[in-house]
C-alpha cells in the first residue's frame, strides 16, 4: 500500500528526531560507555511501546531543534537540564505545550515554569532530581517525572509560559560591567548617569553596591556587601580596578514587565529562573535581592525604544549618559532595537552618550562586552566573556581612548544575539 503524505511526513520527522539525537550523542557529552548505552536505551528508537509522535503544527517543529540547541548548551554546566532538554526534543506532548510560550527563549521558560511550581511547593517526584530542592539528589532518569509532572499541571504551566517573560537575574554579570564604567569614568573624569535597558528588577543597576574579586587583577567594591562576586580575569592590558567605584548620580532602568521584589510570586519567579544546579547564582541573585529591596533604583515599566528619549533628557548634564544593556536585546524586535540606537545617537551628537552592550554572540558560546561612543557610532570591544560574569578574557586597553583611531564603526546591538562589532 502506498505512503500517505501524512504517513511521510512522519517519518521525516522521526528520522530528524533520531538524528538529532545520534549528532548529540556523537559529542561524546556521555565519555562513559554505561552512560552512553543508557541515554540511547532512554531515546529509544521507533517501537510498538514507543510510536512515533505525528507533528503537524511547524512551530512545534521547531521547538524540537531549539530544545536540541539548548540542552548543547547546558552540557557540563547543568546535567539536569541537558536530560530534561533532550527528552523534550522528541517528545511531541511537551513540545506542543512549549509551544503555548509567548516569547523566547521557550526552553528557557518551560523549564523555569516547572522550576516555579516546585518551589511553590507542589509535591512530586520530580522534585528529587533538583538539586536546590533535597539535599540528595536521586540517581535515577528524571525525564518520566517531569514528563508526568507537566502533563498533570498543563493548565498552570500553560498559564505561567503565556505570562511570564525571561527575566535578567544573573547578577554575577555585574563584574563584566564594572571595569567599563570604571574606565569610562576615568577617561571623562566626571560621574555617570546610568541607564538600564532591560533591566527586569534593577539587580545589574546596584553595581555600585557589590564587591568583586578579580584575582591578581585586583578587588574593588564595598568588602562588607552582602553580595561577593568572583571573575577570572585573562589577557593583558586589563585595567587596574584598586580602587574606588565611580560615582553613579542618576540611575534608572526601563523593562516592559518589571518584577516587583516586594513580591513573593515575581521574586520565586527570578528564582525560578535560576537553574536548579547552579547554587552560585541562586545565593548571588538572593543577596541581591535583599540589598535591591532595601533601596530599590527607579524602573520604568513600558517600551523602552519610546521611553528612552525623555529618560535620557532626565540625567544631569554634568555627568556621563551611560545606557547599558545585559542580555536582553535579543528580546526586542529590530525595529524597537533602530529606535534605541537611533534615540542615543541623535541625543550623543548634543552632550556625550554612550552605549555598553554585553551580549552573546551568535552559533557560540560565549559573549562580548562592547562600549560604543553613540555620538559618532564607533564602538570598542573590550572583553570576551562567559555567560554568567565568572570569567573575561579582556581584548581592551587598560585606558580608553575614545579618539576616532582607536574605535570602529557599531552596528545594530544585539541583532538577535549577535555581536554588534566584527568577530
Amino acid at each position: 500500500m502506498l505512503a500517505t503524505a501524512a504517513d511521510r511526513r512522519e517519518g521525516r520527522i522521526q528520522r530528524l528526531g533520531n538524528l538529532l539525537v545520534l549528532q548529540y550523542l556523537s559529542l561524546n557529552a556521555f565519555p562513559c560507555g554505561a552512560a552512553r548505552n543508557a541515554m540511547r536505551r532512554v531515546l529509544r528508537p521507533v517501537s510498538e511501546s514507543n510510536p512515533p509522535t505525528t507533528v503537524t503544527d511547524a512551530r512545534v517543529a521547531n521547538l524540537a531543534a531549539k530544545f536540541e540547541k539548548f540542552a548543547r548548551k547546558c552540557s557540563g554546566v547543568s546535567p539536569l537540564y541537558e536530560r530534561l532538554s533532550l527528552g523534550i526534543m522528541r517528545d511531541y506532548d511537551l513540545l506542543s505545550l512549549a509551544a503555548e510560550a509567548r516569547a523566547d527563549p521557550v526552553p528557557n521558560l518551560l523549564l523555569a515554569a516547572v522550576h516555579y511550581l516546585l518551589l511553590a511547593g507542589e509535591r512530586a517526584d520530580l522534585t528529587d532530581h533538583y538539586p536546590d530542592l533535597v539535599s540528595v539528589v536521586a540517581c535515577t532518569d528524571p525525564y518520566p517525572s517531569f514528563r508526568r509532572f507537566c502533563l498533570e499541571h498543563q493548565i498552570q504551566l500553560t498559564s505561567l509560559i503565556r505570562s511570564r517573560n525571561v527575566q535578567t537575574n544573573a547578577v554575577g554579570r555585574a563584574a563584566i560591567l564594572v571595569p567599563c564604567f570604571a574606565l569610562l569614568a576615568e577617561a571623562m573624569r566626571a560621574p555617570l548617569a546610568v541607564i538600564e535597558v532591560g533591566a527586569s528588577a534593577g539587580l545589574l543597576l546596584a553595581w555600585d553596591r557589590y564587591s568583586y574579586d578579580y584575582g591578581s587583577a585586583g578587588s574593588i567594591g564595598p568588602r562588607s556587601s552582602p553580595v561577593q562576586l568572583h571573575c577570572q580575569v585573562t589577557g593583558e592590558g586589563y585595567p587596574n580596578v584598586a580602587h574606588s567605584l565611580p560615582a553613579v548620580v542618576f540611575r534608572k532602568g526601563l523593562d516592559l514587565d518589571p518584577p516587583d521584589l516586594d513580591s513573593v510570586v515575581d521574586r520565586r519567579w527570578l528564582q525560578a529562573l535560576v537553574w536548579p544546579d547552579q547554587p552560585e547564582r541562586l545565593a548571588q541573585l538572593e543577596a541581591a535581592v535583599e540589598v535591591v529591596r532595601r533601596a530599590p533604583p527607579n524602573i520604568v515599566a513600558g517600551d523602552a525604544a519610546r521611553l528612552l528619549p525623555s529618560v535620557m533628557d532626565e540625567a544631569p548634564r554634568e555627568a556621563v549618559l551611560c545606557v547599558f544593556h545585559s542580555h536582553s536585546m535579543y528580546q526586542f524586535p529590530e525595529q524597537s532595537r533602530m529606535a534605541l540606537l537611533r534615540a542615543m545617537r541623535e541625543l550623543g551628537r548634543r552632550r556625550p552618550v554612550f552605549r555598553i552592550g554585553l551580549e552573546a554572540v551568535k552559533q557560540r558560546s560565549y559573549c562580548h562586552l562592547e562600549l560604543e561612543a553613540c555620538g559618532s557610532g564607533l564602538a570598542r570591544r573590550l572583553a570576551v566573556t562567559d555567560d554568567y560574569g565568572m570569567s573575561m578574557h579582556w581584548v581592551g586597553p587598560a585606558a580608553l581612548a575614545l579618539q576616532p583611531s582607536a574605535m570602529q564603526p557599531a552596528s545594530l546591538p544585539g541583532s538577535i544575539g549577535q555581536s554588534t562589532i566584527g568577530k
